[in-house]
């Protein structure tokens, strides 16, 4: 990739056609989630089942662009 000395990581990865870090982080937080809901142990899926779980709301902010939180994640 032949790419001026001064060029913008964000030009980088679109060109590249591949994911930016935001999309890598959501990717991944979703798919943490996921193995929550889908744990065997017991506590883990107390918490991935309770939306108002501190440890939940976060990783669902994580997710979900800003501006665009669902009603129960409003203080």
């Amino acid at each position: 990739m032949k790419l001026p000395r001064f060029c913008s990581a964000s030009v980088m990865f679109a060109q590249a056609q591949t994911d930016g870090f935001h999309a890598i982080i959501r990717k991944k937080v979703a798919s943490l989630v996921r193995r929550l809901r889908e744990s065997d142990n017991s506590i883990l899926k107390a918490i991935a089942s309770d939306p108002k779980a501190p440890v939940l709301r976060h990783l669902v902010r994580t997710m979900i662009p800003q501006g665009m939180s669902p009603k129960y994640m409003t203080h």
